[in-house]
């Protein structure tokens, strides 16, 4: 009831007009049934891409489960703080032109029919690495392992701290 008669409850003398549209959030059926409108700036987010920047790296695909429509597009976010700052400052993102160099397209890659190698990269290196790491600590170059490990009790552990940041400032950059 407000939003349709905004216009009402706002002064004549108020330093700025209300917007002609504002944005909306869009859910999955909505953006089915308007199927041949394709995604404004291309389906990257618009939010990431100028907080950071409008540098490429900046660039990252909207999510599916995050669209608004505005200015009758439809703008895909990464997720729900992006969205929510798209919602409230929607002038500030929608006219920002995209870069003449984009990233590749993301292709769905089966990694059954990958080779062994890459399956295994694929699927199991980073729980792998995770464990791995959490069980053996690093060993820094000519140190011996006592003196290069952090312990993880208590008693050694400021010991351990200690000496890593007197004897290894050569390896922090």
């Amino acid at each position: 009831m407000f939003l349709a008669e905004a216009h009402k409850y706002v002064a004549p003398t108020a330093p700025h007009m209300l917007p002609d549209s504002l944005p909306r959030y869009v859910t999955k059926a909505e953006v089915k049934q308007m199927f041949p409108k394709e995604l404004a700036f291309r389906g990257y987010c618009p939010v990431t891409y100028v907080l950071g920047n409008k540098r490429y790296e900046a660039l990252t695909p909207g999510s599916r489960d995050h669209v608004v429509l505005y200015d009758d597009e439809l703008f895909s976010m990464l997720d729900d703080q992006t969205m929510e700052m798209f919602l409230r400052q929607p002038w500030k993102y929608n006219r920002t032109p995209l870069p003449a160099k984009l990233p590749p397209a993301r292709v769905a890659q089966d990694v059954t029919s990958l080779p062994m190698l890459g399956y295994m990269e694929q699927t199991v290196a980073k729980a792998i690495i995770a464990a791995m790491t959490s069980c053996i600590t690093p060993k820094f170059p000519m140190f011996r392992r006592t003196d290069s490990e952090c312990s993880r009790s208590e008693q050694n552990s400021a010991v351990s701290i200690e000496f890593l940041e007197t004897s290894c400032k050569m390896y922090i950059f």
